[in-house]
């Protein structure tokens, strides 16, 4: 099996779905050694804000010297952007020669894994294989019954927050989905939260004491202050200040820019604080270091800044929100050219009500992906809102039409919605800017 070959192998297990449980992927492992039962990990869920956590987290913990295995989802590229050690991608050798042996065990099974099974295996063999000292591994979706949840007790277990989203899945409110995030918390366990919701709270505390698991909620042990948003070398970086029980960091600079991802840092300042009562060896400068230089695609991520062009995945309320407080609030758009698409599966209404008159003109596209169903109903929604709504089928078409706009009304692009719009408009956009050519 080369790569090419592994790629089309996984797109097939698609067709099986998501197969919320735990049973197979521990009979997959089980035939192929138990991997997972010897490496420490960091463990993060959470609605949104988990993947920048994540990369937060794990970029520290490389700048302290320790090899680290990271596992996020989904990709915008290829497959192996969701598996990495140190920064550095799992090579397409080692991915399609794991993936061989998977796959050789995988078909004698009578419950066939899904894709995202495979690929949690395929991390975990990765990283025992490799030695590493530590895997933070983000949660796919939910908590409970999710293929990373097939872990032991990690050193840390993390919740970011809870918002609606997946609701199909894990459930129509935010009581039921803060249950299966809370399926992460082990017994004997720490958790991490910063969820704002006392009531949500409330149901994290009960699982804790429920497991004889220890609670910490980040509003009640960091303590963070926001400056502004700020231009060094080219790129914008989000001063804030973060003082926790360990570590106190004044003129303090994130890759990462806004309010959301402030509380992200904070979330990951006491994830690390943990680490070290637990042993590690983290000082300040490894935090500086690690908190400039992390980097997650498409949150908030600045392609360029003349014109302003942001990619942002926001596909939910929180997310959306957050995006744009940063546009309006903390970078001071007027003028917003929004390119747009969204899965039939996720509360497009929701989203045009948020975002509501603030964009100038819309470009609705379609993602691609199958779940992409009625994608054109998005321009009528906004339609409610905004005279300048133009629909366009392909991504890259929009993505120009998006950019055009931009510089004719002196304004901001901004391409939003999901991860299945994010990868060809960025293609395009670089391509017509002529970055990294």
């Amino acid at each position: 099996m080369d790569y090419f070959e592994a790629e089309q192998y996984l797109l097939n297990l698609d067709r099986f779905g998501i197969k919320p449980g735990l049973k197979r992927i521990r009979e997959l492992l089980y035939r192929l050694g138990n991997p997972h039962l010897n490496l420490k990990y960091v463990h993060i869920a959470g609605t949104n804000g988990k993947g920048s956590t994540a990369a937060m987290t794990a970029a520290v913990l490389k700048e302290a010297g320790y090899r680290v295995g990271l596992y996020t989802s989904p990709h915008i590229y290829n497959y192996r952007e969701r598996i990495s050690i140190n920064g550095e991608l799992i090579s397409e050798d080692d991915f399609a020669e794991i993936l061989s042996r998977i796959k050789g065990v995988s078909e004698k099974l009578s419950d066939r894994p899904t894709e995202f099974e495979t690929l949690t295996s395929l991390s975990l063999i990765y990283f025992q294989e490799k030695n590493v000292d530590v895997a933070v591994m983000e949660v796919g979706m939910g908590g409970r019954f999710d293929a990373t949840n097939v872990i032991p007790l990690p050193e840390v277990s993390v919740i970011t927050n809870i918002s609606r989203d997946h609701t199909q899945y894990l459930g129509g409110d935010v009581g039921q989905i803060a249950l299966e995030k809370a399926g992460i918390i082990k017994k004997g366990g720490i958790l991490v939260t910063a969820e704002e919701s006392e009531e949500v709270r409330e149901v994290f505390k009960r699982e804790c004491i429920k497991k004889n698991a220890s609670f910490l909620y980040v509003g009640d042990k960091i303590f963070l202050k926001k400056n502004k948003i700020q231009i060094i070398n080219g790129l914008f970086m989000q001063e804030c200040q973060l003082k926790g029980r360990i570590f106190s960091l004044d003129h303090l600079m994130l890759s990462m820019v806004g309010d959301h991802q402030i509380l992200n840092a904070a979330t990951s300042l006491l994830t690390l604080e943990i680490l070290v009562q637990r042993g590690f060896s983290i000082k300040e400068e490894h935090i500086r270091a690690g908190f400039k230089n992390a980097r997650c695609p498409a949150r908030v991520e600045i392609l360029n800044a003349h014109p302003l062009v942001v990619l942002d995945a926001a596909h939910n309320s929180a997310g959306i929100n957050a995006l744009k407080n940063v546009l309006k609030e903390e970078l001071g758009v007027k003028n917003l050219i929004l390119v747009t698409g969204m899965l039939e599966d996720k509360d497009r209404l929701e989203a045009v009500e948020i975002w509501g008159g603030y964009p100038c003109a819309v470009v609705v596209t379609k993602p691609d992906n199958k779940r992409a169903g009625n994608w054109q109903v998005l321009g009528d929604y906004f339609c409610k809102y905004i005279n300048n709504v133009c629909i366009c089928e392909e991504i890259e078409k929009a993505a120009f039409l998006g950019l055009k706009a931009a510089q004719k009304f002196r304004g901001c692009l901004c391409v939003a919605g999901s991860f299945y719009i994010i990868k060809g408009a960025k293609e395009a956009l670089k391509k017509i800017l002529n970055i990294g050519q």
